[in-house]
């Protein structure tokens, strides 16, 4: 007699492991290193620069308020050994040897420190205008004469390059010494668009970006 649960004719199926896909984690990835160091001009602009530069980048920055180029290259000396080709660098001092009429020592710092690292990507600002100083004072003919000695020295580097910042007044905070927030997104934006890291690796996404932070920030509109 035959089983009722019996089917002859019914074909046994074979159980075979499913194939997972595999994801590419962004923590798996190196990060690629953009580290900011500077005197009292460089607060708060690692934290703008991060909302341009994407989960790929880590950006750090340290503050030397009062700092001369001699201590910010020292400790840029002991910070970017940790760098490669794929990392950059950006420094901003001199403002405080300008105001010490030690404006050409700086500069030999600046050029000393680039001279002997080659290992990674450098950008360095240049000094800003004092808006809370008259424009023909002393010191502001001083930045003048920094920056173009700063640029005629250093800028034919390969791995080098000057940053020309052109703040203006209303980027600036009431008193005109340090920057608001309107001119720290400025410098972070002057810092995306020169970092070969970000630039040159992500041009596609980082226009993008670029373009969403600046429409998030300040709710534009079109009509």
């Amino acid at each position: 007699m035959e089983s009722h649960n019996s089917r002859p004719n019914q074909q046994t199926k074979k159980c075979e492991p499913v194939k997972r896909k595999k994801f590419t984690s962004f923590r798996n990835k190196k990060k690629k290193k953009i580290l900011l160091i500077g005197d009292s001009y460089m607060r708060g602009c690692a934290s703008e620069l991060r909302k341009y530069s994407g989960p790929n980048y880590e950006v750090s920055g340290t503050i030397m308020p009062g700092a001369r180029a001699q201590n910010i290259t020292n400790l840029a000396w002991n910070e970017i050994s940790g760098l490669s080709h794929n990392d950059a660098l950006i420094i901003w001092a001199g403002c405080n040897d300008i105001n010490r009429n030690e404006a050409m020592k700086g500069i030999r710092h600046l050029n000393d420190f680039v001279n002997q690292r080659t290992n990674t990507n450098i950008r360095i600002i240049t000094a800003p205008h004092r808006h809370d100083l008259p424009n023909t004072s002393c010191i502001n003919n001083e930045v003048q004469i920094f920056n173009r000695k700063l640029c005629k020295l250093i800028n034919n580097k390969e791995n080098v390059k000057i940053l020309e910042q052109e703040t203006k007044r209303e980027d600036f905070t009431q008193h005109g010494l340090h920057l608001n927030m309107s001119g720290k997104d400025k410098i972070a934006k002057l810092l995306a668009q020169n970092n070969p890291v970000i630039w040159r690796h992500e041009e596609n996404s980082y226009s993008l970006e670029m373009e969403n932070h600046t429409q998030r920030r300040w709710s534009y509109r079109q009509f």
